[in-house]
């Protein structure tokens, strides 16, 4: 079983429960940032080709669908790409959508393929080896074309904060996440939480490993696969986003 297989269907809903506007102003930010970074790939103003890794319910590659680039969503749990299915299921836009359930370590994508390349909403923190870190770069440095850019978010410690919890009318949810003995970056994360709708209650529980990686650690291993850091729009990047608990940063192909 993938993360957040057993409440795919409730995904949205709870995310939108637990952090309100705060969730609303992230999505909305990183869709206006992405669009503006389509302007700066090689396909200049034109449609871009995007790969969304970990694209979850599609809340990063739907809107670019809509708005006419062609996105490519990598999602591992089989759920999550369901529901990014349903949602462009019969739209305008469905056309512009691929759906592809596997992990993005082993998505066989065509070389020189696309000109924006995407890994947000802390999906880094989900690869939890080295092996696949290595192999998820490498990934996306061969499908990006020349001059490609790479938008990530990486996780800083506070993230990773022991108990959280999140209450309000329709949602009681509980998160624990526990540092593994054996490995001083490695995380537990368990949750389980309840949520009304209308007349009825869905619980669920999930649990899976997390990673924190460094900055340092991400930084080399996109550099050495000719993944440039962008330290001019990095230092915005910190500004803008700072607030989320996440480091963002943006990578050239050269």
């Amino acid at each position: 079983m993938n993360p957040h297989d057993s409440w795919a269907h409730v995904y949205d809903l709870v995310n939108q429960e637990s952090f309100g506007t705060l969730y609303t102003r992230l999505c909305s930010d990183t869709n206006h940032l992405c669009q503006q970074l389509c302007q700066q790939s090689p396909a200049g103003r034109g449609t871009c080709s995007i790969l969304d890794i970990g694209a979850g319910t599609g809340r990063t590659a739907i809107p670019l669908a809509q708005q006419g680039h062609r996105v490519t969503a990598v999602e591992p749990s089989v759920p999550m790409c369901e529901e990014i299915r349903r949602k462009a299921a019969g739209k305008d836009f469905e056309k512009n959508l691929t759906i592809v359930s596997e992990r993005i370590q082993d998505y066989q994508a065509k070389e020189n393929a696309y000109g924006l390349a995407l890994c947000l909403f802390t999906v880094i923190a989900y690869i939890t080896t080295e092996n696949d870190l290595t192999r998820t770069i490498q990934t996306i440095s061969r499908t990006l074309k020349s001059g490609g850019l790479f938008l990530l978010d990486i996780p800083q410690i506070e993230l990773f904060r022991p108990d959280q919890s999140y209450q309000t009318q329709q949602l009681q949810r509980k998160v624990h996440i526990a540092r593994q003995l054996n490995e001083e970056n490695l995380y537990f994360y368990e949750e389980n939480a309840q949520i009304t709708i209308g007349q009825k209650t869905i619980r669920y529980t999930d649990s899976f490993l997390l990673r924190r990686w460094s900055d340092e650690e991400i930084i080399n291993l996109c550099e050495n696969n000719g993944l440039i850091s962008q330290e001019d729009q990095n230092q915005f990047l910190r500004e803008r986003f700072g607030w989320t608990g996440a480091a963002y940063y943006l990578f050239r192909k050269t």
